[in-house]
């Protein structure tokens, strides 16, 4: 599916119902805590052979509930990023909420109540509901592997929030469960559904570059000691899998793939320098792409007062530059142009840029300058985790739900989730280790979450 084919986006003129739910929404967004974490437990696999489908399950949906025909969703962990999970499967018409589960009765109380569905006691209690087609994983990331793969191997259809999990082994269990049981696996990367991110692979597919040089990722957020501190879980080896890299720069690493194409070796060196927390909250790192381009990554939260994503594609031909969801800059060779190039700068020239994130275009007749000020982004949070925007969540909800209805291919499945998890933990043993490290291989466990030490604070690090 193109992205860019506005038709395949039939949810957009749930938009803005979606954006005003999700204002009214960011005033009672629980927290995780702590303790709360230890409810998850050790949750039981059940044994394959013994795995049944609820009846009412599957790809007919075929049920007596009066919701033929749509996908049920329970969502499972209720804090914030689960109201856009929420606002998102409410902003489609094939698809209902069925109920919410967390390990702190009282949120799931309160959300249940909130949408007017059931709050479950227990995880056993959703596989036990035959309303529940597909799952959207929201706890802690240290839990999605574990709930992600208990979910599949109930035959569920699942969502889970970034990371897929921490380490390849969970990742690719969780592919081989979906496998096995028939299963759609999504994992959440709305920035793929921006219309400027579209705009931008095509260009770069079609050759409008040349050939790719320079592919690098800035990703200078601030977050502060609060923000941690909020969350027993939150910057922690066990919980987090990791610092301002994995949790809050895993978006930005799975556009650098998606775009410039897988990477060979990364050499990575990480710090923390501002915040009492286990992991890093300072990274940078060298890439060398299999294409050949070079680039780096920058990766921190400790960067006053925070900037938005920036991703600069620079090619012998042509460039671009993308901020958060938007095309702030693109430049191409006058002669010979393709095709993509000459749309684009038409699109441009009479003013439907600002309509695909485009804010300006140099060496195009006539450069524009598109708005966006004021609005939400699909990205948008680089100075507080809430000030995204709920676009991404509903295109990517839409385009699972119509993965289960009508086998419309997933843009960001499972296979897609790993790789950026697997250059993640490359770039932290490149760290452990200080020298490059090449992708395609087995991950050190000796090294891994070692690069930064526990109790660091200052100007410290293990490299």
């Amino acid at each position: 599916m193109g992205i860019g084919n506005r038709s395949c986006y039939t949810e957009k003129k749930n938009l803005s119902r979606c954006r005003r739910q999700n204002r009214r929404e960011r005033r009672l967004r629980p927290e995780g805590s702590a303790a709360g974490l230890k409810g998850f437990g050790r949750m039981s696999e059940p044994e394959q052979g013994n795995i049944q489908r609820k009846e009412g399950c599957g790809a007919a949906l075929g049920r007596e509930d009066g919701m033929e025909g749509k996908v049920g969703f329970a969502v499972i962990g209720c804090g914030m990023i689960s109201k856009f999970h929420i606002s998102a499967i409410s902003g489609i018409a094939e698809a209902y909420l069925a109920g919410v589960y967390d390990v702190s009765e009282e949120h799931a109380r309160r959300t249940a109540a909130q949408y007017g569905v059931r709050a479950y006691g227990s995880s056993e209690e959703i596989w036990q509901d035959g309303r529940v087609d597909a799952v959207c994983i929201c706890t802690p990331s240290g839990l999605h592997g574990e709930m992600a793969c208990q979910a599949l191997a109930h035959g569920r259809h699942v969502l889970v929030e970034k990371p897929m999990a921490l380490t390849l082994e969970d990742c690719d269990r969780m592919l081989q469960l979906a496998q096995e049981h028939g299963v759609k696996l999504g994992v959440v990367s709305q920035l793929r559904f921006a219309p400027a991110v579209g705009q931008a692979k095509r260009l770069l597919d079609s050759g409008a570059l040349g050939r790719l040089v320079n592919a690098d990722l800035y990703m200078k957020y601030f977050r502060s000691q609060e923000y941690y501190d909020s969350g027993g879980w939150r910057g922690t080896w066990a919980m987090d899998g990791g610092g301002a890299l994995m949790n809050q720069g895993i978006h930005g690493i799975d556009l650098l793939l998606y775009l410039a194409g897988p990477a060979a070796e990364v050499y990575g060196r990480a710090a923390t320098l501002a915040r009492r927390i286990e992991v890093e909250d300072t990274l940078s790192a060298v890439a060398v792409f299999e294409s050949g381009a070079l680039g780096v990554v920058s990766a921190g939260t400790s960067i006053y007062p925070g900037f938005p994503r920036r991703i600069e594609l620079c090619g012998d031909r042509g460039s671009l530059i993308l901020q958060e969801d938007k095309i702030v800059y693109a430049a191409f060779e006058e002669e010979p142009r393709n095709s993509h190039v000459e749309e684009f700068c038409q699109e441009a020239q009479k003013g439907r840029g600002k309509d695909r994130g485009v804010q300006s275009i140099h060496d195009c007749e006539g450069p524009k300058k598109g708005g966006g000020e004021g609005r939400k982004t699909v990205g948008g949070g680089h100075r507080n985790p809430g000030d995204i925007g709920a676009e991404g969540h509903l295109y990517q909800v839409g385009n699972l739900v119509r993965a289960i209805l009508r086998d419309e291919p997933l843009l960001v499945d499972g296979q897609e989730g790993r790789k950026a998890v697997e250059m993640i933990l490359r770039i932290y043993e490149s760290a452990g280790r200080g020298m490059p490290v090449a992708l395609r291989g087995e991950c050190s466990p000796q090294v891994m979450g070692q690069s930064v030490s526990p109790d660091t604070r200052g100007a410290k690090s293990r490299i």
